[in-house]
């Protein structure tokens, strides 16, 4: 994944702009299961190492 951030100018607080792209990867999997969309993934950040990822847990249901 990919974004952009922009966080403007505060002079009350002397906060200069700042502004950037960050990029993210990661893998899943989702299944369809008796109570809905069940998803997993695993998501690392730029500077993650291998093991400093994040597992993320879903579940989707529509009615």
């Amino acid at each position: 994944d990919t974004g952009y951030y922009l966080k403007p100018s505060d002079e009350i607080n002397n906060f200069t702009e700042q502004s950037g792209v960050l990029y993210g990867y990661g893998i899943g999997i989702r299944l369809e299961t008796g109570l809905g969309l069940m998803g997993v993934s695993y998501a690392l950040g730029k500077d993650n190492d291998l093991l400093d990822g994040i597992l993320n847990f879903g579940l989707i249901n529509d009615f």
